[in-house]
């Protein structure tokens, strides 16, 4: 089935992490004429990679509940309180990424990031976390970024959405980014920020009443 760019899409995103609320119809659909054909897309949510990490580049993330994980080398527990994470470009870093957790009493840390999972090696800290001290590696499986909401938009034509990146069992408040779809038949390759992060399945149906949603 080919979609032409002129039909919409109402994107519909997981409910899952690193997960993404798109803002731009309110959370609404919006109409649907008999016979137009629209394409929606569930559940979309996708591990953190070297490959797609620009997507979160430079967006600042808040965990308003904290961090709660468990080490994928370890095995143990790790519990970080409410801190905004960013992600940057270093030269410095290893893996030419580096990050920083700035946390409510002040306090922050900052170290490279690295990848196959999440790895958060620390560099320098004031935090008096047990888990976050200079020297300490967090390694995090769960480290995804996806989409959530249910929105109409135009084939190839960016548009303004919330995302959410996700890390353990804990899920980042919503940030607002550059969002476009590229549509391939019934595929649907998703681009944050302007990197793609990922292919999606689409369903398509076609208005009967005219009603949105």
């Amino acid at each position: 089935m080919k979609f032409d760019s002129r039909q919409s899409i109402a994107i519909m995103g997981f409910a899952g992490l690193m997960a993404a609320s798109l803002s731009g119809c309110g959370g609404g659909g919006g109409a649907v004429s008999a016979g137009e054909q629209q394409a929606q897309v569930t559940s979309f949510a996708v591990p953190v990679t070297k490959d797609n990490v620009g997507a979160i580049v430079g967006q600042d993330f808040r965990f308003s509940s904290g961090i709660q994980a468990v080490d994928k080398v370890t095995g143990e527990a790790i519990s970080i309180p409410p801190t905004t994470l960013t992600v940057s470009a270093s030269a410095e870093s290893p893996s030419g990424y580096a990050f920083k957790m700035a946390f409510e009493d002040g306090t922050d840390v900052s170290g490279n990031f690295g990848f196959g999972s999440c790895i958060f090696t620390v560099v320098k800290s004031t935090s008096l976390n047990k888990s976050l001290t200079e020297g300490e590696k967090v390694t995090i499986d769960a480290c995804k970024v996806g989409l959530n909401g249910q929105y109409a938009v135009t084939n190839q034509e960016a548009f303004n959405a919330e995302i959410m990146a996700t890390l353990g069992s804990s899920k980042t408040d919503a940030v607002r980014a550059p969002v476009k779809i590229l549509v391939k038949e019934d595929k649907g390759t998703v681009i944050i920020n302007g990197q793609s992060v990922g292919d999606t399945r689409l369903e398509f149906v076609t208005g009967s009443t005219g009603a949105g949603g």
